[in-house]
């Protein structure tokens, strides 16, 4: 939950004001629009299974990169590729999981979908993400979590191939 401690970014590593803080949210944002209007535009040109290793990997690699970056003008690049990966990445793990899930249990599957990746990750997410933050920096924190979803990422994509021929 990098947004979450965006506040605290702007502030203490980029000394950018609210000012700044609201241009890094917009860079966010103008990114996550790109990347559903690429997603809608693909159609079906990718394998959504492939597409989804790529962004999932593109956006732990750019949180790693935001996290070391001190520099505002290249944070906010970082930012338009965080936005457009995340977006990517999120819109295409909830329509395979659609895709793949029978009809009969498709609205359980997205209510537990929801409450998970939306409901409980977001509110302890943000809770470890403060507390990590509080203890080692917030860079740390941004880029300890980026580098533990690489590595999971690694892990699951690896594991289950089969993911990737979606």
């Amino acid at each position: 939950p990098y947004l979450t401690l965006m506040p605290v970014v702007a502030r203490d590593l980029l000394h950018a004001g609210a000012g700044g803080y609201g241009v890094l949210l917009a860079c966010e944002g103008i990114g996550g629009l790109a990347g559903a209007l690429f997603l809608a535009a693909a159609g079906s040109r990718f394998r959504r299974g492939r597409l989804l290793a790529l962004s999932t990997y593109g956006f732990a690699t750019l949180l790693i990169a935001f996290s070391l970056s001190r520099s505002e003008w290249l944070s906010r690049g970082l930012l338009l590729g965080c936005g457009f990966m995340m977006i990517l990445n999120g819109a295409l793990a909830n329509s395979l999981l659609q895709s793949l899930v029978p009809d009969a249990l498709r609205g359980r599957l997205m209510a537990a979908y929801s409450l998970i990746a939306v409901g409980v990750s977001q509110v302890v997410g943000s809770f470890i993400a403060g507390s990590v933050a509080n203890a080692v920096g917030v860079d740390w924190a941004i880029g300890g979590a980026a580098a533990v979803m690489l590595v999971y990422a690694y892990y699951a994509f690896s594991t289950s191939p089969e993911i990737r021929r979606l």
